[in-house]
């Protein structure tokens, strides 16, 4: 009986370790936890893992994952981890600030450390193809950003080959996603020509109360912002939204965000993205108008102008005829050019 105990010991230790081995530990805090939302780990859009987070905001969860990179994702923040079997990690971070709070510590938190660089990196590039939209500055725009990729890892002793391999696919493949991206935006260019007559929407839900339809703005320009409460790059432009309201205040055109927010990443809850989107408006107090699609990425006047990728911005004239399908981001100096070309004055210029 000793000798089966002994045995059993054993066989139970040999099982802990390979469960170690074969599987990673990640465990953490989140300050000011929201209920609502879930933490998850994704690799590009497959989901790996979803956490169970305690009502105190504590997690540990342990999980098989193949080494590479991912996104660790709550709510419409994320932020890129390295993940592995083997590695055991702890993050930490505020719901309330995301984006400045969060911290990596244990296996891979010298990559984590990078993630601001990473990030500056990719924004420069995606801000550069963005104002310049043809696939000759694409691919040179692109070697440039590979080349300053690899410098980075160098400077920074980020020597581990399979490591840097899988960083460097994250950034390739980031930017074939991109190639796709700018190859659309020309086919969208070439089929809905300056002058022609704009898709039509009509009753769009109004964040401040009934129904909007797009023949309701008629007699003004009309800057669309398409978006979602979880896409990064759209939030990142609102500060300069909020700048373009002010300063035109009083004009010639009208700033309409169109929210595509879908069921599919609120819990498959119609509601819940509904919800999300009217809190969001309101918790960051944004200006312009506010209207929720009928049926997101699937609404007719969303697939009328090719929208599948956000942020996408729609400039469209006094008449309800399309000036720019593709219009500059707001915190592009193009889009100030493109207004002073069509008259349209700023609160600040006027006599």
């Amino acid at each position: 009986m000793r000798f089966l105990i002994i045995l059993s010991l054993i066989i139970f230790c040999i099982g802990c370790s390979r469960n170690t081995n074969d599987t990673m530990r990640l465990s953490g805090s989140i300050d000011h936890p929201d209920e609502n939302l879930t933490l998850t780990l994704y690799r590009g859009t497959t989901l790996l893992h979803t956490f169970t987070v305690e009502s105190d905001g504590t997690s540990d969860d342990r999980f098989a994952v193949e080494e590479g990179i991912a996104f660790i994702v709550y709510g419409s923040n994320f932020k890129r981890i390295y993940v592995k079997n083997g590695f055991e990690s702890t993050f930490e971070f505020d719901n309330g600030s995301f984006n400045t709070s969060a911290k990596l510590l244990g296996d891979a938190a010298d990559i984590y450390a990078l993630e601001a660089t990473f990030d500056s990196l990719e924004a420069d590039f995606s801000d550069r193809i963005t104002d310049h939209p043809t696939i000759e500055y694409f691919e040179h725009a692109s070697t440039v950003y590979r080349t300053q990729f690899l410098e980075l890892l160098n400077a920074n002793s980020i020597t581990d080959e399979t490591q840097v391999d899988s960083l460097v696919a994250d950034v390739d493949d980031f930017i074939s996603r991109f190639r796709v991206k700018i190859e659309r935006r020309v086919l969208v260019k070439q089929a809905l020509k300056r002058g022609a007559p704009s898709p039509t929407f009509e009753d769009y839900e109004n964040v401040a109360g009934g129904f909007s339809s797009l023949s309701d703005f008629k007699g003004k320009y009309v800057y669309i912002d398409f978006w979602t409460t979880w896409c990064g790059p759209c939030l990142k432009e609102f500060p300069a939204l909020k700048e373009l309201e002010t300063n035109y205040a009083n004009s010639t055109i009208t700033f309409l965000y169109l929210s595509l927010d879908a069921p599919e990443v609120h819990q498959n809850d119609p509601e819940k993205a509904r919800a999300a989107w009217r809190n969001y408006v309101k918790e960051h107090k944004l200006g312009g108008v506010h209207l929720f699609t009928d049926n997101d990425f699937k609404s007719d006047f969303v697939k009328d102008y090719n929208i599948d990728f956000i942020p996408r911005y729609v400039l469209i004239d006094p008449n309800g005829n399309i000036v720019d399908p593709d219009a500059p981001r707001p915190s592009s100096p193009l889009l100030i050019e493109l207004f002073n070309e069509l008259g349209i004055s700023s609160s600040n210029n006027k006599s």
